[in-house]
């Protein structure tokens, strides 16, 4: 990792070590662009070290902490320092189950974790003017949801701002009292508004109306719960049946699968997050069916990892309990 200065055309490399072979992640500068930070993780991904580098030497300055776990460290976020205190930074990480927001110092200290214990942090948003309070998109409803959350910093206390169930982007004002909210769900198109957060109330800016009614027949779908193969995990799936569906007939299925890290095909937004391709082939008179297993994203540590090391069993058996939730309805034609 090597610092280049512009303005003196030099340059100056990080003496970051042995061995060779290593990933150098959440590269950062600390706010008076006196050192750089960088997460060290060796080749098998499961023993990260926040260090400290001095900019003008590249020499290491200290390790702030160290993270390791059973299955793979995953880190992917830079560190967010306070705008109000340069000594102090919020780090993500999900070694306790779920990503989420850790306050530290500059000498590696936890000072506190922050927001609620079952939700995934998403995306980081804004600080608020004073620099107390940030915002984020984080998870609710067994990760079909997307929603928005203010923390405050000194007393810890997490805010659910959003009161409405769906996939929520959303932006704060500067002074925190407002905040400009885009959203769907199964049921809703689009809707933006700009709501204020103490009395709730909503400003609507756009409220769509479903663009294909009238137009097209638009299969019906429905969101389900399937336990997967360990018998205890409640997995999401999508169902969308046939148009002009008849209850007295069966169908053809296909099952649209991904399944994969750092994928979730099914949530609470318009369509279900369905793609149009989907409801085509039930435009076509199949029943068409998506199961996010085990292995997916935005579950937690503990679901997302079951796949390390053993890729594609837990996957399968999973799809396979969808297989035979599919086999169990009466309308499914199960040598199709």
């Amino acid at each position: 990792l090597v610092i280049f200065d512009a303005n003196t055309n030099t340059k100056v490399t990080l003496k970051t070590g042995e061995p060779k072979e290593q990933y150098l992640t959440c590269v950062t500068w600390d706010p008076n662009g006196k050192f750089i930070y960088v997460g060290l993780l060796n080749r098998e991904q499961n023993h990260l070290k926040l260090n400290q580098y001095d900019v003008v030497s590249g020499a290491l300055v200290k390790t702030l902490f160290e993270e390791k776990a059973s299955t793979y460290v995953e880190p992917q976020h830079d560190l967010t320092f306070l705008p109000n205190n340069p000594n102090q930074f919020l780090y993500q990480t999900e070694n306790e189950g779920y990503n989420q927001l850790y306050l530290y110092n500059t000498d590696g200290k936890l000072i506190k974790k922050l927001g609620y214990k079952d939700v995934v942090v998403k995306d980081l948003l804004d600080f608020d003017a004073k620099g107390t309070k940030i915002s984020y998109i984080g998870t609710a409803n067994n990760g079909l949801d997307r929603l928005l959350y203010e923390v405050d910093l000194k007393s810890g206390k997490t805010t659910t701002l959003t009161t409405v169930s769906g996939t929520h982007a959303a932006s704060l004002s500067s002074n925190g009292a407002y905040y400009f909210d885009q959203y769907s769900n199964t049921t809703t198109p689009n809707e933006a508004a700009i709501v204020n957060v103490k009395s709730k109330k909503a400003t609507s800016l756009i409220s769509a109306e479903n663009p294909y009614a009238g137009k097209i027949n638009m299969p019906k779908m429905e969101l389900v719960t399937i336990t997967s193969a360990d018998g205890k995990t409640p997995l999401n799936g999508r169902l969308i049946y046939p148009a002009n569906f008849d209850a007295t007939k069966k169908y053809p299925v296909m099952v649209y699968v991904y399944g994969g890290s750092h994928a979730q095909l099914v949530n609470n937004r318009w369509l279900g997050g369905a793609n149009l391709f989907d409801n085509y082939m039930a435009q076509q008179g199949y029943v068409v069916f998506t199961l996010d297993n085990r292995g997916s994203d935005s579950r937690g540590k503990d679901f997302c990892h079951v796949n390390h090391r053993k890729l594609g069993q837990n996957e399968m058996a999973d799809q396979m309990k969808g297989v035979e939730f599919l086999k169990s309805k009466s309308f499914v034609d199960q040598n199709k």
